[in-house]
């Protein structure tokens, strides 16, 4: 119920709107009394107003409200083609007929066989369907079984051979649950954040004993992916939830993103049927951004001061609509409280999104982002940036969005600053914090002073030690491939060669170093050495040697290198190879986490496996894992049947240990 004032306003604007000539009744017929207006419901005697010629557009005046009239079907990303059109459950049509409520089958027949009442437009240019309300028990995404909610999936065409139906075979679920709750979406391994969303999307048979938590292992899945900025893949799941007041917020989040990605029509026939059935102030402002969107002016600004009148407290909404429908000029927003909802009329009304103003979007939402038409710089290079770092856009599409950039929005000293006072979680942690990396990037790449080769050293190394420089790699070979292009390689100092050196082998082994830095890093041609290995090769001891890097053996025997033939004993006769040193420091891994390991990838549990390793991995700096760690994991990673990855994974730690080599000082 809203309170007085509201009341007295609501109804005193409803009057003014509303207040037409009488309609013809019936001789002797009384007068119907007067009350108030509802929102999922104009009065029926009520006349509708004139429509908008430009807009051309209708305003239904039925019992269910006013109907959005899709009059053009956008283009959907291709991305989002293809996970709507695969989603698919282990569950078959018998089972779900199994579980289907047996008492009322007259009812289920009626229901599923009813029409939709279709309402044309005077024009005959657009259509609107009015949607019947249906029995609760009538044949649909209601009648899904639980295990059959447990299934659904996306059919994956680029998934290894063991993510499949299987993949959560012995495990339990309790143990799932738990895991894919603390589980980071992404972090220091891409080579792990690949099949972890992978079996995160992929159509499986339910771990043990799910019957009771089943709601709770969906959700938990959807609140990864969203946090991995998986949104089409999030999309195309939210489609197959059933009609349950469970799952409301994810449908309500499935209408913002869909009118994000101008994907109109899907969302906008939802939100005119949510808006006749509920007093939700959500539904009727998707409404009215759907009549806007389709230039239906007249039902939007109709719609809109209903919404208004009825107490809606909503100033940042009300102005853009206003500016949209041409009632308004200038506007102020409030910038502290802007939704999502505020975002898309900004970017309708070609209002310019700050930085600021994307602070409040989700992860959820993060694929949907390129569709706004009105960043700024800053915020531009952000979203390009949290793609990226989400494996969700390729290096060269996010190197060619910051390169458009020819002034920096952030100077390079300032970057700099910033990036070297981020506080790490603790010794040998990644950084969680990467907001100022592409501003640093940018401004580094524009700069031309004599000063911009150490600036980019002390870049690399505060990015080394923020253990985030081996998922910027391809970013930062191009812009040291562009530093010695524009100056001479031959000028830089022992150090910034070597630390170049490694950063074009690290990202592209194989490629060939220009003269001056094949000249002066010294260690390039140990850097091919090393990163260059393959199974069945023999590593090089004068590699291991001069890089100091007689520690990574546990690593070389797993990724199944062979050792020389040498005499070790006559080698060890060197007076400084028999003295004793302490060792590096390194995160101790629980042990109970790794004997789980080693017990869940010997028994086969797949998905059990990867989502252990990444649970341990994705927060911490890859260089400071004991390589006796290291190994255990690739060997697991192997023993579930994905080498490739156990062969990546293998090399992201060795370049994470040359990292630590390069940065400088240790933390």
């Amino acid at each position: 119920m809203f309170g007085n004032r509201s009341f007295l306003s609501f109804i005193a604007a409803s009057l003014l709107l509303l207040t037409t000539p009488a309609t013809a009744q019936d001789a002797g017929e009384a007068s119907s009394a007067t009350g108030p207006i509802s929102l999922t419901g104009l009065t029926a005697g009520a006349s509708a107003p004139a429509v908008d010629s430009e807009a051309g557009a209708a305003l239904s005046n039925v019992s269910e409200g006013i109907i959005y009239n899709a009059t053009s079907t956008p283009n959907e990303p291709k991305t989002a083609e293809s996970d709507v059109a695969s989603p698919t459950s282990l569950i078959t049509i018998g089972e779900t007929e199994i579980n289907m409520t047996a008492e009322a089958p007259e009812a289920t027949m009626q229901s599923s066989e009813e029409p939709s009442t279709t309402a044309l437009t005077e024009d005959n240019a657009s259509m609107s369907v009015i949607r019947t309300p249906q029995p609760a028990n009538r044949i649909g995404l209601r009648s899904v079984s639980n295990i059959g909610l447990a299934s659904i999936g996306l059919l994956q065409e680029d998934a290894p051979a063991p993510l499949n139906s299987f993949i959560w075979r012995q495990s339990e679920t309790a143990n799932i649950l738990s895991l894919i709750l603390s589980t980071p979406s992404y972090g220091s391994s891409n080579t792990l954040s690949t099949p972890s969303r992978q079996i995160m999307v992929q159509p499986a048979v339910p771990p043990l004993n799910a019957q009771q938590n089943i709601n709770a292992l969906v959700s938990a899945r959807l609140e990864w992916l969203a946090g991995a900025g998986q949104s089409d893949s999030l999309s195309a799941l939210v489609r197959k939830l059933p009609d349950d007041e469970e799952w409301n917020d994810w449908k309500r989040w499935q209408v913002q993103y869909d009118l994000m990605r101008r994907a109109d029509d899907t969302a906008c026939n939802e939100a005119s049927r949510r808006s006749a059935e509920t007093l939700d102030g959500f539904w009727h402002k998707a409404n009215i951004i759907c009549l806007l969107l389709s230039g239906q002016n007249a039902p939007a600004s109709f719609a809109s001061d209903i919404l208004n009148a009825s107490g809606e407290d909503d100033d940042n909404f009300f102005q853009l609509v206003d500016k949209l429908l041409g009632r308004r000029t200038e506007i102020s927003l409030d910038m502290n409280d802007l939704s999502l909802v505020h975002l898309m009329l900004m970017d309708a009304a070609h209002e310019t999104i700050s930085l600021d103003a994307l602070d409040n979007m989700p992860s959820s939402m993060i694929q949907a982002l390129p569709a706004f038409r009105y960043l700024d710089p800053a915020a531009s290079v952000t979203v390009s940036y949290r793609l990226y770092e989400r494996g969700l856009q390729s290096s060269s599409d996010t190197e060619q969005i910051w390169r458009s950039l020819k002034t920096a929005p952030v100077p390079a000293e300032a970057a700099l600053s910033e990036l070297g006072s981020v506080s790490l979680p603790g010794p040998g942690m990644r950084s969680l914090h990467g907001s100022s990396s592409p501003f640093l990037w940018v401004a580094l790449m524009n700069r031309t002073g004599a000063d911009t080769d150490s600036l980019v050293r002390a870049a690399l190394e505060a990015e080394a030690r923020a253990g985030r420089l081996s998922v910027l790699l391809p970013l930062y070979d191009s812009l040291v491939r562009h530093r010695v292009k524009v100056n001479n390689a031959g000028t830089l100092d022992d150090i910034t060669a070597q630390l170049y050196s490694f950063v074009m082998k690290a990202n592209h082994p194989a490629q060939a170093l220009p003269d001056g830095l094949s000249r002066q890093g010294g260690e390039a041609n140990y850097l091919s050495q090393i990163l260059n290995v393959a199974s069945g090769d023999v590593w090089d001891v004068n590699t291991l040697e001069e890089l100091d890097l007689w520690h990574l053996l546990p690593l070389l025997d797993a990724l199944g290198l062979q050792r020389p033939e040498e005499e070790w004993l006559a080698r060890s006769h060197d007076e400084a190879a028999t003295q004793l040193t302490l060792g590096r420091s390194y995160l101790n891994v629980p042990v109970g986490k790794m004997l789980a390991l080693q017990q869940a990838s010997g028994s086969g549990r797949i998905g059990e496996t990867i989502l252990l390793i990444a649970h341990l991995v994705q927060e911490a700096h890859l260089g400071y894992f004991r390589p006796e760690d290291g190994a255990v994991m690739i060997q697991a990673l192997s023993a579930i049947g994905l080498e490739d990855a156990a062969r990546n994974f293998g090399r992201e730690l060795i370049i994470g240990q040359l990292e630590r080599h390069y940065q400088a000082q240790e933390n």
